[in-house]
């Protein structure tokens, strides 16, 4: 909930976010979002974000969507507002390069390394 707290309220709909809360208090929510980035941070757990083309569409009436409601409700549990939402992960702002410069960078100079 901290993440989708996070993305909806960049996106500007806290109004969006209370609805989906109290609806979740009685059966399952299904939000899909558009968008965003999904990441695993050790120390800060699973992270999503996202920037204005960030978009997110609630309880589809689609038959993907009717499916996982059906399959949540059997197990269901209310949403828990956390207060005490983790940090946001601020990256770096990402150089600006000429493509010329691009076209003289030398790939094997930077490891790349991945978490799983």
């Amino acid at each position: 909930m901290q993440a989708t707290q996070h993305c909806l309220s960049h996106c500007g709909e806290i109004d969006q976010l209370q609805k989906i809360y109290k609806d979740g208090q009685t059966k399952p929510q299904v939000v899909v979002f558009v968008g965003t980035l999904v990441r695993d941070y050790a120390g800060i757990g699973l992270t999503i974000t996202g920037s204005s083309p960030c978009k997110w569409y609630i309880n589809l009436d689609i038959p993907d969507v009717l499916e996982l409601k059906e399959r949540f409700s059997v197990n269901f549990q209310p949403i828990k507002w956390v207060e005490n939402a983790a940090p946001a992960f601020n990256q770096d702002t990402p150089e600006e390069k000429t493509i010329k410069e691009i076209l003289k960078l030398n790939p094997h100079k930077y490891k790349i390394y991945s978490t799983p």
